[in-house]
């Protein structure tokens, strides 16, 4: 099935915002509009590429084997990477062994360690909620995924203060982790299930392409912006959602915004590095943080600091993330090349 590039748009713009946000030397106030609403893009976007490609008629066997390949494959690939780099960090006294631990406790409950939250997250969300199409059609399938997801925010308001207090004994946190998945792909289910019904019925069947889309998503990206600022800084990974209504409209405003906007763009040669991390947006996600590339790119550009006279901050920024995005791009080329299937694709 072709691809959709305004997809692979957004999804390059969204893996961007994902490292600046976790870049140093950026306004507070960048970040919380970052965070109020780029991981939920991802989310969103899976569930209406599962609507694009009708999913919910596969089989159970069908969907567990494509999944399995372009998420839990990489999310072991990518654990065993991230442990043999915890004992060396160890080694280098970087991390304490205790850290090791837990970070190994995460990997193997599934609640993952570091950004592949994300991966299991979406794995069972997705699972769910397939096979809830399957069992109940569209509308049904979707209420009862928001039932699910507000009892697991409820659920969560309880559950918070009794898994926080067991971070220091891995004994209790190894068997509080397995609840802590489910209530996070639970209230996740939500940013699938929606866009999934919003597309199969109505974006997928928009015929303007440029200005009517363009002009609601330019009016959703400017509420983001705005109330994004009334929230506090958004931590799913830790269900760290603040004012739980904020956080939905913000979810829903930027992404749908930013998804919109993409859509009325035309495709142009400017765009295609955007394109490009936008289809290896994965490779981004899991090594920028946990490959220390990102922290890479702060020594470069450190380096270079010193020989620039103006606008230094901004400058230091922008070399951060350029450093990064270049050596993302070297490394999502040679996973490709020889080894595509730890990221869930298929050798060319």
């Amino acid at each position: 099935m072709k691809r959709l590039d305004y997809f692979d748009l957004a999804k390059g713009i969204g893996i961007f915002l994902v490292v600046l946000g976790h870049a140093t030397f950026v306004n507070e106030h960048v970040i919380t509009w970052v965070f109020s609403f780029h991981m939920p893009l991802f989310f969103m976007i899976s569930g209406m590429l599962m609507a694009h490609k009708n999913e919910e008629n596969l089989t159970m066997r069908e969907l567990l084997h494509k999944k399995l390949k372009s998420i839990l494959i990489p999310y072991l690939c990518f654990s065993i990477c991230y442990s043999v780099i915890d004992i060396i960090s160890v080694f280098l006294k970087q991390i304490t062994l205790f850290d090791l631990k837990t970070n190994l406790v995460c990997t193997g409950t599934f609640a993952g360690s570091g950004p592949l939250w994300f991966l299991t997250t979406l794995f069972f969300a997705e699972i769910l909620f397939s096979r809830l199409l399957s069992l109940l059609g569209d509308f049904k399938a979707v209420a009862i995924s928001v039932i699910l997801s507000i009892v697991g925010i409820l659920t969560w308001h309880f559950f918070e203060p009794v898994f926080n207090a067991s971070r220091d004994d891995l004994s209790r946190f190894f068997l509080l982790s397995f609840p802590f998945e489910l209530i996070r792909f639970v209230i996740c289910m939500s940013f699938i299930a929606i866009p999934y019904i919003l597309y199969r019925h109505f974006l997928k069947n928009i015929t303007d392409k440029k200005a009517m889309p363009l002009f609601t998503g330019i009016l959703l990206m400017i509420s983001n912006v705005i109330l994004s600022q009334f929230n506090s800084n958004i931590d799913i990974h830790n269900l760290d959602y603040g004012n739980v209504f904020l956080f939905i409209i913000n979810a829903f405003s930027g992404s749908f915004g930013l998804i919109l906007i993409c859509r009325s763009l035309p495709t142009i040669k400017i765009m295609k590095p955007v394109l490009f991390w936008g289809r290896n947006s994965l490779t981004i996600m899991a090594t920028h943080l946990n490959f220390y590339i990102l922290y890479l790119g702060g020594v470069v550009a450190y380096m270079i600091n010193p020989y620039i006279t103006r606008a230094k901050e901004y400058i230091f920024l922008f070399n951060i993330l350029l450093v990064t995005m270049l050596i993302e791009t070297i490394l999502i080329i040679l996973i490709n090349r020889f080894i595509p299937w730890s990221v869930g694709k298929s050798r060319k």
